[in-house]
This record gives C-alpha cells, sequence and structure tokens, in this order.
C-alpha cells in the first residue's frame, strides 16, 4: 500500500551532484505488479526541507518524496509485523478476568448479559456496569503493542515471571487468551516520550513493549466495571434551551 500510494511531493529541476542525490548509498525499493512487471524505486539523501531524493527505474526525472512516506517503503520485517495482542472477536468473547496487583476481577456473560463473578464482596455504593463490560472487551480485542522488543531480555528481567497485571479472555469455544504487562522499559523508545511497559501477548511468545497507560488502565480492577452516575441537568433540560421559544425546544 505504501508504494501504490507514494506521490512525489515535488520535482527536481536542476539536479545536484551524484553525491549529494545519494542514490549510491541509498535503499532500493522493489515492488512487483500483477502482470509481473518489476518496479524499482532508489531512495537518496534528504534535503534541507525534510524530504528525499527518490527517482524509478526507467524513468530519468528525479523525484523529491516526504520522508516519512520514504520511511514507511524501507520498514523492516520486523517493523511490518501485526502488533495485535490478542486474536478473538468481540463477539465470541464470554468471560473477561483482570489479575492485580490488588487482587482479582471476573466478569463473564450470563444468559447474553454480562455479570460480575468476582470479588464477591463490593465496596460500599459500586454497582456493576454491565455496557462496561462490553467496552472493555470491545477494548481488549483492538489492543496493540507499541513495538517489538528486539534485544534478548529473559522474562524474569522483564518482571513478567510474577506479573503486575494479567489480562485473560475466553470464549465461547472455551480457549482462553492472557496478556502480561511487567517491567517498565529502561529507555524511552518512541520520540512522543510515552513510556513503556515490557508485555507478551496471546498470539506468540514474543517479547513486546506497550505503553504503560495500557498497564495502569487494568490496575484499577474492578473500577472499570463501576457504574458512573450521569450528570444531573440544570432545569431539568439541556443547558441553553431555555432561550429557545417552546415550540423549537
Amino acid at each position: 500500500q505504501s508504494v501504490a500510494g507514494l506521490r512525489a511531493s515535488d520535482f527536481v529541476d536542476e539536479v545536484p551532484a551524484a553525491e549529494k542525490l545519494g542514490f549510491d548509498a541509498g535503499p532500493q525499493v522493489l515492488a512487483k505488479t500483477k502482470d509481473g512487471k518489476t518496479i524499482t524505486i532508489h531512495l537518496g539523501s534528504v534535503d534541507d526541507k525534510d524530504r528525499r531524493y527518490a527517482r524509478v527505474d526507467g524513468d530519468d526525472q528525479i523525484y523529491l518524496v516526504t520522508k516519512y512516506s520514504a520511511d514507511q517503503l524501507t520498514k523492516t520485517v520486523l517493523e511490518l509485523r501485526d502488533l495485535s495482542l490478542f486474536g478473538m472477536e468481540a463477539a465470541d468473547v464470554v468471560k473477561l478476568k483482570i489479575v492485580g496487583t490488588d487482587g482479582t476481577t471476573v466478569v463473564e456473560k450470563q444468559a447474553d448479559q454480562w455479570a460480575l463473578v468476582a470479588p464477591t464482596t463490593l465496596p460500599a455504593g459500586f454497582e456493576f456496569d454491565p455496557m462496561a463490560a462490553t467496552r472493555q472487551v470491545g477494548s481488549l480485542v483492538r489492543l496493540r503493542a507499541a513495538r517489538i522488543v528486539a534485544d534478548k531480555i529473559n522474562e524474569r528481567k522483564a518482571g513478567l515471571q510474577q506479573p503486575g497485571v494479567v489480562v485473560e479472555m475466553t470464549n465461547k469455544a472455551g480457549k482462553t487468551e492472557k496478556v502480561r504487562f511487567g517491567a517498565a522499559v529502561p529507555v524511552v523508545a518512541d520520540k512522543s516520550g510515552n513510556k513503556e511497559v515490557y508485555a507478551i501477548g496471546a498470539i506468540d511468545d514474543q517479547l513486546y513493549a506497550g505503553a504503560t497507560f495500557q498497564k495502569q488502565r487494568f490496575e484499577r480492577g474492578l473500577e472499570l466495571f463501576k457504574k458512573i452516575a450521569a450528570p444531573p441537568q440544570m432545569g431539568g433540560q439541556p443547558s441553553g434551551l431555555d432561550s429557545l421559544p417552546p415550540d423549537e425546544r
């Protein structure tokens, strides 16, 4: 898709020296069409506007493409890997279990309605919200890691032998998948500054880095399923309608 959607941001009218173009040292991207034709794209250096020189075999024109577009073309197989942590469909999930430092929370479908199974002793004023369980499952089936951890780190060092949070889902067929969240990653890896934790998903044994807020969210356990009271409306109707004529309210 990155190749098919590649568009030049500009044309190079005055071609600089070969050393400045950087094609000799730059990567090549090969793509094959349905009719068997091979397209070779050469990527060169980055100019002063953060654009990259590009050319296509059989075309003398030198182009400029955004650095972002060029980076998408040169991703490694590891970077293209699916980062999903669960492999289930939300409609098939019948049980959700969260194990954290503060205890275990279990919700289960009973007669097509979510019910709270554990804990059996609830805090004062707590009211279970079945729709919250639906939302949590819908979010979990889309849960993705931030990246794959390429370094060789064992589970003990990653804090996964006794993980801080374990999230399990069981489907109608009785299959259970779980995701484990471990210790903090010692180095901030992404440019946004988001902190990360180690994680192992349900699909494979690969070590991943996930956003810290994902682990922190499930550390809330039972609180994730607490019914939140709707805020009261002033005057019995939405604010701002008082100023409208009765027939327009």
